[in-house]
């Protein structure tokens, strides 16, 4: 609002000492992703007063407008919020209506808070004259941001800069090429630059991810207040390569082979040409893989159960302890013990969903589904955009070619200039194309409406929960799913062996979990020493 800049960073990684690095490094401005990134709230106070203690302004993109998430974020002492994927003045006015109404007034930022910095700027005055001024004022020192990333919000800009109260508009513009159609991508370029004049012309602050083809001294030229040009992963993953590449001698040349180095006998899950799960999977119809739930949060038990000969570990969020920042260690164990890693998300839990999509995992599998309506939103929200997908099967087929995965991940990707345009739309239908999207039904009406279900575009396996199901419901599920073409997967029917199940025609059966076969050593050990369990 004084004419000044901030370069920032966004924070994937989740720890405060590289949240503290980064600040110090220079960057005004840091932003704790919880859309795209692993964190949770509790992290997320240790990055804030990391970074704050370190010169940088922290702001968080949250996952959602969903009230109760952001009611406790606004007690974080965060200076911003960022919503993505508005598309409408409606949505960005119902986002800072919300803002305001949740301000904690009387909370604990009313007396000095929890030492972040909107609290720290006013402490050389009284606390009751803190408390009242944050009461007061404390919602306009918030900056209050929506982020614009699909042609349909590019469209709306112009409405949307109109909303009393909001004070930026940040734009994704990689994002907003993934989600243009093929060969349309670099028509978003002009589309863009008319988006940011309606921003400036309605007196908003700019904002936004560096825009391929333009360096951040040419954005803050063009009128941006805030360009993000990084983020922690890529700035670590590039400083190791460069002491890498400038340490070891080049693979060709004269110099080539002169030094043997020593090589890893663990194979990164994700190499250039392994095949995932699910092209496993679908590559052979005698494919088939052994799978444990995992509700142990730790990496060393997933590890073990992976060596043991699992081939599939799935984090078993809808009934264990969920929590993505430590999913990270637990896929990363699985992974080097050569096993494959989904998850089981929360039913109803959209933006855990989204996130889950961000954290490595090869496939998702999504509970309670039981109807062909929520099949579809299930498909929807693993795609990008997540629009109209209820067409006749010809057209959804085709749109479904034709879009980018939603998993929005280049923490592992070349500069993003490199990935502008079609190449970023590729390298996002690549993803699509390797992450496996399973429909759990585990109800009598999913049962009832399996059928319909099982017809949906994008679907990839039917997961069977059988504890709640009838031997008939089983029957009648397993048949809809074969009968189009769809994988078959499932927890151990109660009597069966999963040698049975396999034979039966399923792709993947989960025979136990990490806690039932903790819980089975131990009562062998008791046993074995003459104890009762």
């Amino acid at each position: 609002r004084r004419q000044k800049k901030a370069l920032g960073a966004f924070l994937h990684l989740g720890d405060p000492l590289a949240a503290e690095l980064v600040s110090l490094a220079g960057f005004e401005a840091v932003v704790l992703d919880h859309e795209q990134g692993p964190g949770d709230l509790l992290n997320a106070v240790s990055l804030v007063h990391a970074a704050s203690s370190a010169g940088a302004h922290p702001l968080l993109r949250v996952p959602s407008s969903e009230p109760a998430y952001l009611r406790r974020a606004l007690q974080l002492g965060v200076e911003g919020l960022i919503l993505p994927r508005t598309e409408s003045a409606q949505q960005a006015a119902e986002f800072i209506a919300f803002v305001k109404k949740s301000w904690p007034a009387s909370s604990l930022r009313g007396a000095g808070g929890t030492g972040g910095p909107v609290s720290s700027a006013f402490r050389p005055s009284a606390q009751s004259s803190n408390a009242q001024y944050l009461r007061r004022k404390g919602e306009e020192l918030i900056i209050k941001a929506v982020q614009v990333e699909t042609e349909a919000g590019l469209g709306a800009v112009k409405d949307i800069a109109k909303v009393d109260g909001l004070d930026m508009v940040f734009f994704a513009p990689v994002e907003l090429a993934a989600s243009a159609q093929r060969g349309q991508e670099a028509g978003l370029l002009l589309a863009l630059e008319t988006a940011e004049a309606e921003v400036k012309r309605a007196k908003r602050l700019l904002g936004g991810m560096l825009v391929p083809g333009r360096s951040a001294e040419q954005m803050f030229a063009a009128g941006y207040d805030l360009v993000c040009t990084t983020s922690d992963v890529l700035m670590l993953r590039s400083s190791a390569e460069n002491v890498v590449r400038e340490s070891k001698p080049p693979t060709t040349g004269p110099k080539a082979g002169i030094i043997r180095w020593v090589t890893s006998g663990r194979q990164a899950k994700f190499a250039k040409h392994e095949e995932t799960l699910v092209e496993r999977l679908k590559k052979s119809r005698n494919s088939r893989a052994l799978g444990v739930m995992a509700r142990l949060a730790s990496p060393a038990a997933a590890e073990l159960v992976a060596k043991s000969g699992f081939e599939v570990l799935v984090l078993d969020h809808a009934r264990g302890a969920g929590d993505l920042l430590g999913a990270v260690g637990l896929i990363h164990a699985t992974a080097g013990a050569g096993a494959h890693t989904l998850i089981r998300v929360p039913p109803t839990s959209k933006h855990h969903l989204r996130r889950a999509l961000q954290i490595g995992v090869e496939g998702v599998i999504f509970p309670g589904v039981e109807t062909e309506g929520q099949a579809h939103e299930l498909v929807e929200l693993c795609l990008y955009p997540s629009k109209n997908l209820r067409e006749d099967t010809h057209t959804a087929e085709a749109r479904l070619k034709n879009q980018p995965f939603r998993r929005m991940d280049f923490s592992f990707a070349p500069p993003l200039v490199e990935f502008y345009g079609q190449r970023v739309a590729e390298f996002t239908r690549r993803q699509g194309e390797a992450m496996l999207i399973a429909a759990q039904v585990d109800t009598a009406q999913g049962a009832q409406n399996i059928r319909q279900i099982a017809k949906v575009p994008g679907l990839d396996m039917i997961f069977i929960d059988p504890t709640r199901l009838s031997g008939a419901d089983v029957e009648r599920i397993e048949t809809a799913a074969k009968n189009n073409q769809k994988l078959l997967g499932g927890l151990l029917v109660p009597g069966c062996r999963a040698e049975d199940m396999f034979r039966a025609g399923y792709k993947l059966v989960c025979a136990a979990s990490d806690h039932s076969l903790l819980l089975e050593g131990a009562r062998a050990l008791m046993k074995s020493e003459g104890r009762k369990s």
